[in-house]
Formats: structure tokens, C-alpha cells, sequence
């Protein structure tokens, strides 16, 4: 039996007890499903998250059978988990039978990403300016897990429209040059153990991946950019990091036909538009912050 203790603005609180023969079925059903997760974390801290995560923005209130449904969790494991986000101020419980809302305190949590917001509020006329006199689709994505998720994208008539271009949308990191340009801007030890990460959690597709993941982290650090190999598909893809003030990057992709996207084009136009974009932009959300 492991039990948790903790302390938060001077209070001790007390978190889920978690027996041992929980343990495997404790794990929630979402993206902290236990086979993708890392050894040694602490798991009741990992439940109390996928607790929090669980609320949709057209929720209001949940029940305990909802939270159980959505974590993946035993009844017994999620009453436990709520009686210390209540402790916490997290959840609110309601007057009438056993149903919690989140609180305000859970914006705190988020206040760390306004340089994200204030990126992604100066980005859209830039991504837009590309989109129209490049003809292409342009997306901003960020690091969800083993994903990158896509948060805003600009699209025109004047381009055909393409599969990757889907708001809220992931690509993988290991097979896509979205994800070799997150990896190539991450410090060389994160970038080394999250490499590490993705070849256990995805051994076969990171097997098949892994060569070209490489090359295309080589061509950032030489370029700047990377892009799909030529010869990859219907579609193109031309990615850039977005390094934010605070450090945390992101990335630009553009995104089009292979009949509009060609070598010389990409050499020429496209990627020197998109790092000039990407500076565009960072300077502007910079100024944004000041």
C-alpha cells in the first residue's frame, strides 16, 4: 500500500491511497495509459492530472461514474482522487448528490502558457499572409506527449485542401518533419531521452523512422528547416522550430501538393519564407509580452 503526502500553501493533505493490486488497473485509459508512461513517476500525482483532465469544455459538472468511465479508474480510486483536489481547491462539490465542477485555481496552472497565447495571437496574420501568396496551408503545433497538436493553421482557397490540416489534429514525432523539427530544437539531453522515450513506447514505428528522423534532425540544425523527402507522397510538409522567450518550442509547417511543392521551390521560396515567418513572429509576441 503506497499512500501520499504533500504539502500545498502550508496545509498537509493527504492524496489516494494506492494498493499494489490496484496499480495496473488504476492506470486511466487516456494519453497516461501506463504502457506509455515512464518508470519511477509518481502515480498518484498521474492520477490526480487525468482527474483534471477529464472535464471537456462543455462540461460543467461530473459524477463520480462519469470520472470513473472517462480515467479508467475504480470508483473507489476516483472518490479517493477528489476528496484531495477538493482539499486542494481544485473541485467544487456540488449541493446535490456526489458531483464536482473545477474551480478557478485550475487557471492558475495555466497562466505559465500566456507566452503560448500571446504566440499564438500574433501568429495568425503572419501564417495567413503565407498561406495566401504561398498558396499553401500553414499550421502552428506544440508538444502533446508523442504528439505534436496542431493550435492554430491558416488555410486558402487557392491551394487544394490536404489530410494533415486539421485544427486540434496530431502528427507523430518520430515520422513527420513537424516532430524532426521539435526534436532537432530541444537541448541535446531532452532531446536524447525523449528520443529514448519514443523508441520504447513505439519500438516498430520508430524502427522504421529512425534513419530519417535523424537526417531530418541533421538538416534543422544545418538549415534551419527540414521537409518530407520529395519522393514521400501526395503531400508535402516544410517544418520549422518556433522557439518561444521562455524557451518551450514550437513549430511552423507549411503544407502542400507535391505538384505545387517542388525542390527547387522549397530551396528558393518556401523555407526561407517560413524562417522568416518564424521571426517574424517571435519578435512580434515578444514585443506582445514586454
Amino acid at each position: 500500500m503506497e499512500s501520499l503526502q504533500f504539502a500545498y500553501r502550508g496545509t498537509i493533505v493527504q492524496a489516494a491511497t494506492v494498493h499494489e493490486s490496484d496499480r495496473s488497473r488504476d492506470m486511466p485509459r487516456s494519453r497516461h495509459d501506463e504502457h506509455r508512461l515512464p518508470a519511477g513517476l509518481v502515480m498518484p500525482f498521474v492520477r490526480a492530472l487525468a482527474i483534471l483532465e477529464a472535464w471537456t469544455p462543455q462540461d460543467r459538472w461530473l459524477g463520480t461514474a462519469e470520472l470513473t468511465a472517462r480515467t479508467g479508474f475504480p470508483r473507489t480510486s476516483v472518490i479517493r482522487l477528489c476528496q484531495a483536489l477538493l482539499q486542494l481547491g481544485y473541485l467544487c462539490l456540488g449541493a446535490t448528490g456526489p458531483k464536482y465542477r473545477l474551480t478557478a485555481a485550475v487557471l492558475g496552472l495555466g497562466y505559465a502558457t500566456y507566452s503560448t497565447a500571446a504566440v499564438r495571437k500574433v501568429a495568425r496574420t503572419y501564417m495567413q499572409t503565407y498561406a495566401d501568396e504561398c498558396s499553401l496551408h500553414v499550421m502552428l503545433a506544440a508538444r502533446q506527449d508523442l504528439t505534436l497538436r496542431q493550435l492554430e493553421n491558416c488555410s486558402t482557397l487557392a491551394a487544394p485542401q490536404t489530410s494533415t490540416m486539421l485544427l486540434g489534429g496530431s502528427m507523430e514525432l518520430a515520422s513527420t518533419p513537424a516532430g524532426w523539427a521539435f526534436l532537432a530544437a530541444l537541448p541535446e539531453r531532452d532531446r536524447v531521452n525523449l528520443i529514448e522515450h519514443v523508441a520504447s513506447v513505439q519500438p516498430r514505428e520508430w524502427s522504421r523512422m529512425r534513419r530519417r528522423s535523424y537526417e531530418g534532425i541533421a538538416q534543422v540544425q544545418q538549415y534551419g528547416w527540414c521537409a518530407s523527402p520529395m519522393e514521400s507522397g501526395n503531400e508535402i510538409m516544410i517544418a520549422a522550430p518556433l522557439p518561444l522567450p521562455d524557451g518551450t518550442p514550437m513549430v511552423l509547417a507549411s503544407v502542400g501538393l507535391s505538384s505545387r511543392v517542388t525542390r527547387a521551390r522549397v530551396e528558393r521560396e518556401l523555407a526561407p519564407r517560413l524562417l522568416a515567418m518564424s521571426g517574424g513572429i517571435l519578435q512580434a509576441s515578444s514585443n506582445e509580452l514586454q
